[in-house]
């Protein structure tokens, strides 16, 4: 009785850690999705963004606000007025500096993926196509 109360146990804390981790990423998907929206406004002076980069600001939203996550294992695409950006993993190639002109209006969509590792290494091979996936849609206008 009692290995089987230890399962149930143990799969009831693996499973709240998916969510956890699920809600930390939907929760910086959206802080971004709201940047992007935001940061497309244009700067008085010379007419660009207030964003350099807007796929870096976002992505620094995401990894601030997914506490827990590895930002290395993090994969991105952003759709700015129906231009599809990515997908990028992780920190390095997450740029697209020069795409802030299709910050000005429209849909700007983030999607965020981040694999889930249920029930530690050794069962990882049965749920090794796990993906845990956040998208938002902010209107910037």
């Amino acid at each position: 009785m009692v290995p089987i109360f230890l399962m149930v146990l143990t799969g009831i804390i693996e499973i709240s850690f998916a969510m956890w981790n699920f809600q930390s990423l939907n929760q910086g998907t959206d802080a971004a999705a709201r940047l992007l929206a935001d940061g497309g406004e244009t700067n008085n002076t010379n007419g660009t963004s207030i964003l350099g980069d807007p796929c870096q600001s976002a992505f620094q939203q995401i990894t601030n606000l997914s506490t827990g996550l590895n930002p290395n294992k993090i994969t991105v695409t952003y759709t700015l007025n129906g231009t599809t950006i990515g997908p990028f993993a992780g920190t390095s190639a997450n740029t697209c500096a020069g795409d802030e002109t299709l910050l000005g209006s429209g849909n700007i969509t983030v999607a965020a993926t981040y694999p889930c590792n249920i029930f530690g290494y050794r069962l990882t091979s049965i749920f090794a196509g796990c993906q845990l996936a956040a998208t938002k849609t902010e209107l910037a206008y």
